[in-house]
């Protein structure tokens, strides 16, 4: 049976691994683009000394730069607009099921880790219907309405609660302000097909990007890639303070 830290690790890897196939869909164009780059190069090692063929080598050398740079190529700025919005949506999906992940884990193999609370939660007994639930599965899957994975605030009631570990002193105001303005924008892609509405701003109205919005209505709204790098940044540093704070806790 593994250790409690090397679990702990497993769980981060997987969170990673997940975090990189998001990434390969940010560089789909960039990755047939290297293809063909590699094509256009050999034909120009191979024909470079036809006659002819010194005109037509100024053209495929321009080629290759504009192929370099085909993220920002006019004809597929929009696709790659609706790309990075979905890729919010799989980043606060993938924080998420490394919550779940990480509690069901903790559970079934080191309950003694857990602060149990002193009260009693029902059980769903169709869960058993078709399949074998473990315990951990059970737990998660009841105290749905009371741990909220999607929800800023219930995680950090849930960490200190069940986990007893508090990572907001390794965050500043802004990085927990970026959380809730993710969280927000996964909910509108999918609910509201990216469009701000009064429950988007709701959501936001307590944060320092409540102004940027406020008057957005109605609006589409963009998470490109800079704000991607942002967020994937973020994430992997909270997922990176909770295993730590673990770690420590259960060394100490």
């Amino acid at each position: 049976m593994k250790t409690f830290e090397e679990t702990l690790q497993r769980i981060k890897n997987d969170f990673r691994n997940y975090l990189k196939k998001i990434d390969s869909l940010t560089h789909m164009g960039e990755d047939v683009g290297d293809v063909v780059i590699l094509l256009i190069e050999s034909l120009n090692k191979e024909y470079k000394d036809v006659p002819g063929f010194i005109p037509f080598k100024g053209k495929l050398i321009r080629t290759t730069r504009v192929i370099k740079d085909i993220k920002n190529h006019p004809s597929l700025k929009e696709k790659y607009k609706i790309i990075y919005n979905h890729t919010a949506v799989l980043m606060v999906a993938n924080f998420e099921s490394f919550l779940s992940n990480l509690f069901k884990t903790i559970i079934d193999n080191f309950p003694d880790k857990i602060n149990w609370p002193d009260k009693k939660i029902g059980v769903d007994l169709s869960l058993l219907k078709y399949s074998s639930p473990s315990v951990g599965d059970l737990v998660v899957k009841s105290l749905r309405g009371v741990v909220n994975f999607q929800d800023w605030q219930s995680i950090l009631r849930f960490l200190k609660d069940y986990l007893d570990i508090d990572i907001e002193e390794v965050l500043s105001e802004l990085e927990k302000e970026k959380v809730i303005l993710y969280q927000s924008i996964r909910h509108i892609i999918i609910h509201r097909s990216g469009m701000i509405d009064a429950g988007f701003l709701k959501q936001i109205r307590n944060t320092r990007f409540y102004d940027n919005y406020k008057n957005g209505e109605g609006a589409e709204i963009e998470f490109d890639e800079e704000s991607y790098g942002a967020a994937k940044n973020l994430f992997n540093k909270i997922v990176n303070s909770i295993v730590d704070a673990l770690i420590k806790k259960r060394s100490d």
